[in-house]
């Protein structure tokens, strides 16, 4: 949907951000760390911003969007602790049952974040979309994560897989640190999708030491459901290593699966190194 078209807002929410990962020493949350690049203050991950920005479509389709639905987003500025971000969604003006919208994320008078939700992802159907392309890869030591500027980092790169089993208490806890209310989320039915991202994003923060993260969008295709009890992995690999002006930029597709079963899918982009 283009945003000069007319549109009118279905949805608003607002939210105070919080910086949930402000103990991680030497990371861009960190506000010594943070400072060094310019920033006012310890980022409010990107992860958190996306969740927000999941609160006015979960309450426009519910939780069937996040069987068959998508989401583009582009991180543009950063949050920052305990400061309000509202989200706003729009749809065109001429249309009540708009199959996408736009949503925005913005502290103030600054945007942070734009992007477009859909009802149903345009290639949902492809039997392509459900075939797993990654295979299952171990997790390096903390000690032998390779590093961004060396050598060791290239495109194809397998990202080291996480498993587990999706619970009610890690529910809870997501929800409660995040601030946010969803009663399916809150009562642990089912995974908000800010913990199945959450778990593609440490894949790649465990897997490659970098001197930088920052979360600079994504594009997500939702599958089904991860119901408590569901065991979950992750695979990936590393797509794009690129330099725009004075940033490196990673770009590394991922899977969430649940017995061979896609559960979402979709590539995360990242600066990882700021000159």
């Amino acid at each position: 949907m283009n945003r000069e078209l007319p549109s009118k807002v279905i949805r608003r929410y607002a939210v105070v951000g919080r910086n949930t990962a402000s103990s991680s020493a030497g990371s861009i949350h960190d506000d010594r760390q943070a400072s060094k690049f310019g920033f006012e203050g310890g980022l409010v991950p990107g992860v958190n911003v996306l969740s927000h920005m999941c609160h006015p479509i979960l309450d426009t389709w519910g939780e069937a969007w996040l069987k068959e639905g998508s989401l583009d987003v582009i991180l543009k500025r950063p949050a920052y602790h305990d400061r309000t971000i509202d989200m706003t969604a729009r749809v065109p003006s001429t249309n009540d049952q708009a199959d996408s919208c736009l949503i925005e994320a913005a502290c103030g008078e600054r945007v942070c974040a734009t992007g477009t939700a859909k009802r149903r992802a345009e290639d949902h159907d492809d039997p392509t979309s459900r075939v797993v392309p990654y295979e299952s890869a171990k997790m390096p030591t903390p000690e032998n994560r390779p590093l961004m500027n060396g050598s060791e980092l290239f495109v194809g790169m397998p990202l080291g897989s996480i498993k587990g089993t999706y619970t009610q208490q890690e529910g809870h806890r997501f929800m409660e640190r995040m601030g946010e209310k969803h009663v399916p989320f809150t009562n642990g039915d089912y995974a908000h999708p800010g913990i199945l991202l959450s778990y593609v994003i440490y894949s790649f923060v465990w897997t490659v030491a970098t001197p930088v993260g920052i979360h600079a969008g994504c594009r997500l295709m939702f599958h089904d459901l991860l119901r408590t009890g569901m065991p979950y992995e992750t695979r990936g690999r590393i797509a794009e290593i690129y330099r725009v002006g004075s940033k490196t930029f990673v770009e590394y597709e991922h899977v969430v699966l649940s017995r061979e079963s896609i559960i979402l899918s979709g590539c995360q982009k990242a600066v990882v190194q700021l000159d």
